[in-house]
């Protein structure tokens, strides 16, 4: 159905109209938040209608037109919802002649204010036992909160090779925390004294341990890469399996004279945030990954999840796997990776 109209220059065509640079703000929101989603459509022909679609988890989907417009970009405002619920969202637009064109879907989750507050919880290292505790601090959806041993955030970007994202949390422990010379593990403790996550499993010395997935257990080896420690990636790196718990995810080395000072060790709030990338697909779903299987993504490596269009985990593929698709049938897929959503259509 139709729900909002707007004029567009004279004339007429055959070309669907155009939607990209689909955004929201906020990216974490939280219960009490209204959504602002705005998207670019372009169409030559006179009127266009649009809607934004959403629901909430299983839901049924409910529209709503644009409430304000800024030249091409269309604004439109999702309410407050739940805390915990997974919202999912498209826009629609038809031309005169009846052709249209839909958005991707895109989703995120609604937390408790966005934020997870970490304080009074404790990061404990046993073998030289040592404890940090977390005062004041909150961790976003889907980033990281990084405890470096005793170093500024810009001596420990230039000496890893990175520039941490803003979000990033970044906390120097005071030349005390944390102190890895091999055989560390380490226990993440909430504020009631509860084990949230870990132990993990030992460090060796000259190695950054890095989590495969949130999902596997922290003492396990097989949970972990193993890797030289100048592969370590600090504030990057995760695969977000949407468990909606903080877990440790990467504790590294740093070999070298006088380079201890850049130890680590990495918390990631395991949130799929559904991070938008421009992207447009008509009806057809012309402009999603078409495949008849994942292996001919050839942008596609391990580890990632594969998700259907309601949010529900088929799939998990970690690090060091051949790409596979675990013999999934026909249909509309969301493949995430580092974060990111990618619409996969296969067709058997």
């Amino acid at each position: 159905f139709l729900n909002a109209c707007y004029w567009a220059s004279g004339g007429t065509s055959n070309i669907k109209p155009f939607i990209r640079r689909i955004s929201r703000s906020p990216q974490f929101p939280g219960s009490e938040d209204t959504v602002t989603v705005w998207a670019r459509i372009s169409d030559d022909s006179s009127p266009v209608y649009d809607s934004i679609y959403f629901r909430t988890d299983g839901g049924d989907w409910q529209a709503l037109p644009h409430d304000s417009a800024r030249g091409r970009e269309y604004y439109f405002h999702i309410p407050p919802l739940g805390e915990n619920s997974t919202v999912y969202y498209f826009v629609k637009a038809v031309d005169p002649t009846g052709r249209w064109s839909v958005s991707d879907t895109f989703h995120y989750q609604v937390s408790q204010g966005g934020a997870y507050s970490l304080d009074g919880w404790t990061l404990i290292q046993e073998n030289s036992h040592r404890e940090f505790y977390f005062d004041n601090v909150s961790i976003l959806p889907g980033s990281y909160v990084i405890i470096v041993r005793n170093c500024t955030r810009s001596q420990f970007e230039n000496f890893w090779g990175v520039q941490l994202p803003d979000e990033v949390v970044f906390l120097n422990g005071g030349n005390s925390f944390p102190v890895i010379n091999g055989s560390e593990n380490y226990t993440l403790v909430n504020a009631a004294g509860d084990t949230v996550d870990g132990p993990t499993i030992s460090m060796s010395s000259g190695h950054s341990i890095q989590r495969i997935s949130p999902l596997d257990p922290a003492g396990s080896p097989s949970s972990w890469d193993v890797v030289p420690d100048n592969l370590a990636t600090p504030g990057s790196g995760a695969n977000p399996a949407n468990s909606h718990k903080v877990v440790i995810n990467e504790a590294s080395d740093a070999s070298g004279s006088g380079n201890y000072i850049y130890e680590f060790v990495e918390l990631f709030y395991d949130v799929i945030t559904g991070v938008e990338e421009e992207s447009s697909r008509d009806g057809h779903l012309t402009q999603v990954n078409v495949v008849s299987s994942l292996k001919e993504l050839d942008w596609l490596n391990p580890p990632y999840s594969v998700y259907d269009v309601s949010g529900r985990k088929l799939l998990e593929v970690p690090a060091g796997s051949e790409v596979r698709d675990g013999g999934l049938k026909g249909g509309l897929y969301i493949v995430v990776k580092k974060g990111k959503t990618h619409p996969v259509l296969i067709l058997r």
